[in-house]
């Protein structure tokens, strides 16, 4: 057992999924788990095996979840079909995530989604997403841009404001009228875009649409990952 003298978090993380030469691939870009680790915590990858048996005996010593960006995620699952312009994650990473967002969401303990984690975290609450954004502001590429987050929120009290800037690498969003049962819209880009969402009744569960692990603004990266290692030490004190 880890004392709470020497404890450090514990932070269960998903993957990319590939087969390469007919091999399964897992991969997770290193930003993240620095993040991670820098602010304190232990990154654990957990594999995305085909079952959901394993991950009871993740969840049983696991701290608390990061969900990492990828490719789009499977349409069918919000009633949507896929277009021309999107990059299918696969299915066993789309399956894998979707088994274990549910069982995240169902639980207490801290959650960090971050773009294409915040879109599976809706779809895991019943939300939709829009399959690709035409609203004229760009929010591709790597773009930074002003958001606006709603006061007394738990992403303004961890930024101290309510206006940032952000970077933007996604051609798909949380649908504005349709978020998930639970899930509050905390933070929109000028054009409407959710730009985080937070579950209500949870101390931190905090999904968010840009990329806060490769931000330029290093002290941007880490207050926020402090912030959700903190919630994972202490759960019921955030």
């Amino acid at each position: 057992m880890r004392t709470v003298k020497e404890k450090k978090p514990l932070i269960g993380v998903n993957n990319n999924f590939e087969e390469r030469k007919k091999a399964p691939w897992i991969t997770v870009p290193g930003r993240y788990l620095e993040a991670v680790y820098d602010n304190g915590g232990i990154p654990v990858v957990i594999p995305p095996f085909e079952d959901d048996k394993h991950l009871e005996l993740y969840f049983d010593f696991l701290d608390g979840f990061l969900f990492v960006g990828g490719d789009d995620y499977d349409p069918s699952l919000y009633g949507g079909k896929v277009l021309p312009d999107m990059e299918l994650a696969h299915p066993r990473r789309t399956n894998h995530d979707l088994m274990m967002m549910k069982q995240v969401l169902k639980q207490e303990k801290p959650l960090l989604a971050i773009c294409a984690g915040v879109q599976i975290m809706s779809i895991a609450a019943g939300g939709r997403l829009i399959q690709h954004l035409e609203t004229g502001m760009r929010h591709t590429g790597e773009f930074y841009h002003h958001i606006n987050i709603l006061e007394g929120s738990l992403l303004a009290g961890i930024f101290s404001e309510t206006k940032l800037v952000v970077n933007s690498y996604h051609h798909q969003a949380v649908d504005p009228d349709c978020a998930g049962q639970r899930l509050n819209i905390i933070a929109q880009a000028p054009d409407g875009i959710p730009e985080a969402l937070s579950v209500q009744g949870r101390s931190f569960q905090l999904g968010v649409q840009w990329h806060p692990e490769r931000i330029d603004d290093l002290h941007h990266r880490d207050l926020l990952f402090s912030a959700f290692i903190r919630a994972a030490v202490n759960p019921v004190e955030t």
